[in-house]
């Protein structure tokens, strides 16, 4: 179930998008270990370069240069303020999830810079 945001968050219609889709993948991602692919992950930013993809948020369009610590930690605040979770509880959750898809992502795999930039701006924010 989610918790609307406290009042002073503003959580627009296509981050709700976002968050919906990220809710749905990283439990996939997680679970399909060393078989998942850079493309499949769900990356925790609210605004990057998209192409026509037909879509208003897609994985697969992301670039390492869209994930920065800022970018990560806005996503972060914002989706625990969605979620109705204290920063704690999501830097926590989250920290874990993606450690969870570092370990099994090889260092040369396409998308592990890009696995270590996220869990960097993850760790910035406490």
């Amino acid at each position: 179930m989610q918790m609307a945001a406290p009042p002073y968050t503003r959580i627009d219609e296509s981050q709700v998008e976002i968050f919906l889709l990220y809710d749905s993948l990283i439990p996939k991602a997680i679970a399909a270990g060393k078989s998942v692919m850079g493309h499949e992950l769900p990356w925790p930013v609210l605004q990057f370069r998209a192409k026509s993809s037909g879509k208003p948020y897609s994985p697969r369009y992301i670039y390492g240069t869209d994930i920065t610590p800022p970018a990560v930690a806005s996503f972060v605040r914002t989706y625990c303020a969605w979620k109705g979770w204290s920063l704690q509880v999501g830097h926590k959750r989250m920290l874990e999830d993606w450690s969870t898809i570092q370990r099994a992502f090889p260092a040369g795999k396409a998308g592990a810079a890009k696995v270590r930039q996220v869990l960097g701006g993850i760790s910035s924010i406490l």
